[in-house]
């Protein structure tokens, strides 16, 4: 199993989607559904990412 950094930069590094589906396939556990949990604890996080954008705070 890869370690959490080693989950970050392969999706981090992934391309597109086709290398997250093969990253999935290669370590399936990792991705069950009860490991992931959302922003916040927040079903309904896409704003807080965007405003994340918007704000600058991941621009520099």
């Amino acid at each position: 199993m890869m370690s959490h950094k080693e989950l970050f930069w392969a999706l981090f590094n992934a391309k597109n989607e086709q290398d997250v589906d093969k990253l999935i396939a290669r370590d399936p556990d990792i991705f069950r559904q009860e490991n992931w949990h959302p922003l916040g604890e927040n079903e309904s996080n896409f704003g807080v990412v965007e405003n994340r954008y918007y704000s600058g705070w991941g621009q520099q």
